[in-house]
């Protein structure tokens, strides 16, 4: 019995705001467009609500326009050229690295060596190889990595 009072209190209450609202809503359905008119009086909740809504802030101002183009009657006055001195040669390129020259004794470091290891031939205080012992030609020779020749 509660649920159907409640049902019916709720059905009532609907009803009479939606008789209010059809009393200031307007629809008229035209062929080309829809028309929908709110009657507003003062004391109306519907216009109060709806006037809430509408208030919105200003629209920004409007840019300043851009600045006008430059006249193209009369094209811009150009500096003589003819004045201007030639333009200097482009330097040399360097000179190729100097060719690097292994002595034979240099693979004497080797000797007693296993295929992989490290070794490393000082000639004097001028000369300093460093590198790997490989396998070419036959015998071990050492590929070389490192060279330090100081004169």
């Amino acid at each position: 019995m509660k649920p159907l009072l409640l049902v019916l209190l709720f059905a009532g209450i609907g009803a009479t705001g939606l008789t209010l609202a059809q009393n200031q809503i307007a629809i008229s359905n035209t062929s080309k467009a829809t028309s929908i008119t709110i009657d507003c009086n003062a004391d109306a909740a519907l216009c109060k609500r709806l006037a809430k809504k509408s208030i919105r802030p200003p629209a920004p101002p409007v840019p300043p326009a851009p600045p006008a183009p430059p006249d193209a009657s009369e094209p811009p006055e150009l500096p003589d050229l003819s004045d201007l001195p030639e333009p200097p040669e482009p330097p040399l390129p360097p000179p190729p690295p100097p060719k690097v020259v292994i002595p034979k004794e240099v693979h004497r470091a080797c000797q007693g060596k296993k295929v992989g290891e490290e070794a490393q031939w000082r000639i004097g205080n001028k000369a300093y190889y460093a590198g790997t012992c490989r396998q070419q030609q036959g015998e071990l020779q050492l590929d070389v990595h490192h060279i330090k020749i100081s004169e």
